[in-house]
């Protein structure tokens, strides 16, 4: 079943904190795909061009998952920050956590527990929201087929974004929710009329 909602972050966020005279500084950021992360990364390697490691993760709605330690001991820095994104049960956000080193090796679980923590607390901090998910469709038909329409809009709820008319044709632009798309596609052959839907 497909999701309807999911919950992600609005506004960027960030803490820093200090582990044996090493700074870490963290931040999250709500994104829209795999390119708006991937920026977000390089901006923020631009912004702290000096540190000894800028290491990230991120989810997306899509599926796409990625994480890095840049140059830290594998398995050390992206994939706690992963873990706190999945923990949180987060879409559509990156995480990038910036090391200022000082002088003090960490060790493994050390590195482990200092990048967990600086996620855990820029997640403390940032408002999390839930957002609605919408499957954008087109539905073309007749003038006499309006009132078949609008039962369908107020039966599945459906969100009418645009609409426009010319001589006896109809469109509209709709919002269905993605758990809806099928029984309202059978609905409409149901009907047996001159009504269209198709993805936009």
């Amino acid at each position: 079943m497909e999701l309807d909602k999911y919950l992600t972050v609005d506004v960027e966020t960030t803490v820093q904190f200090v582990e044996q005279r090493s700074r870490f500084i963290g931040y999250i950021a709500h994104v829209e795909n795999e390119c708006d992360a991937l920026e977000y990364i390089k901006n923020k390697r631009n912004e702290f061009h000096d540190a000894r490691h800028v290491c990230y993760a991120f989810k997306l709605r899509d599926g796409s998952v990625r994480s890095n330690d840049d140059g830290e001991p594998s398995g050390t820095a992206g994939r706690p920050i992963l873990g706190r994104i999945e923990s949180a049960g987060l879409l559509d956000v990156v995480a990038v956590v910036i090391r200022y080193f000082g002088g003090v090796k960490l060790g493994t679980s050390g590195l482990i527990k200092a990048y967990r923590m600086a996620t855990e607390l820029v997640l403390d901090e940032v408002p999390i929201v839930e957002r609605n998910i919408y499957t954008t469709m087109r539905c073309s038909f007749y003038y006499e087929q309006m009132n078949s329409v609008m039962q369908m809009v107020k039966k599945f709820n459906i969100e009418v974004r645009d609409r426009s008319y010319q001589d006896t044709k109809c469109t509209f632009i709709l919002g269905i929710k993605p758990s809806m798309c099928s029984s309202i596609i059978s609905y409409v052959l149901d009907l047996r009329k001159e009504i269209e839907l198709e993805k936009v």
